[in-house]
């Protein structure tokens, strides 16, 4: 998925059932929740990132896999690259 060439790609695919998470902009959930309510819930959102990322999962992800998701990406990274 090139976030740059399609946007919604992630919402999409995650609708489709074929992604379990993605990562959008503030804006393009705030749109897609809008037309598809119920078909997933944000787990997280990061303010210092330019543009509010926020992580989107299929309801039907059990509890404790959002949860574990919730804080995997609520915590620092222990490096990049």
């Amino acid at each position: 998925v090139q976030y740059a060439r399609i946007p919604q790609a992630g919402l999409t695919a995650v609708q489709m059932g074929q992604f379990e998470a993605t990562v959008v902009r503030r804006s393009d959930w705030e749109e897609f929740s809008v037309a598809q309510p119920g078909v997933a819930k944000v787990l997280a959102t990061s303010s210092p990132v330019p543009g509010g990322f926020s992580v989107v999962v299929r309801k039907e992800l059990p509890a404790e896999v959002r949860k574990g998701l919730a804080g995997w990406f609520a915590s620092p990274a222990a490096s990049t690259g």
